[in-house]
């Protein structure tokens, strides 16, 4: 077994192991688990002094230096989780995701329906469902083809835009959605 496969195999049911694992502590004895609790009370108790002991003994040189790296993470951790808003970007121009040919499909139909109240479209879903269920081949690949259409002058669009963004600056903004949604970085 390699390394990866071993890593794959060890975490791949982490959460798997996880639930068998509350399901045996569920089972335990009330007193062995308040044995256990007791224990993990008593080594809370043991670090807190540790830690106690350890500030005590800093200088204050130290304690400024320990105290600015802290700062300088957070203000770190604020960048990267400066992430905006879908609203804000569509305040800058981003263009919005395309529809797929299901819900293109499902637009066309529910223009056509007689009951065009907004209770119409969660009424007539199952309905809508089954119809695009049972449609012909021919029929869905011409949704298909006007979605890949959508989809192609939506990649277009937001090239577009991500340049102009990267010309305006707004790296942050660019790079947060690559990484976010796939688009390019």
């Amino acid at each position: 077994m390699t390394q990866s496969n071993y890593y794959h195999y060890l975490f791949s049911d982490f959460v798997e192991v996880f639930a068998k694992l509350s399901e045996c502590w569920r089972k335990v004895d009330k007193s062995i688990a308040d044995k256990y609790h007791q224990l993990a009370i008593a080594e809370r108790q043991n670090y807190d002094k540790e830690l106690k002991n350890y500030k005590a003994s800093l200088s204050l040189d130290e304690k400024s230096e320990i105290e600015k790296d802290k700062k300088q993470k957070r203000t770190e951790k604020r960048k990267e989780k400066r992430v905006c808003p879908n609203w804000q970007l569509h305040a800058l121009g981003m263009p919005k995701r395309p529809a797929n040919a299901y819900i293109l499909f499902s637009q066309d139909y529910m223009k056509k329906s007689p009951d065009r109240s907004p209770d119409a479209y969660f009424k007539e879903s199952s309905k809508l469902a089954e119809t695009w269920a049972n449609l012909p081949e021919k029929e869905k690949s011409k949704w298909e083809e006007l979605a890949a259409s959508h989809a192609k002058e939506y990649k277009k669009k937001l090239a577009e835009w991500e340049s102009e963004m990267t010309s305006k600056g707004h790296l942050e903004v660019v790079h947060t959605k690559g990484k976010d949604k796939g688009a390019k970085v």
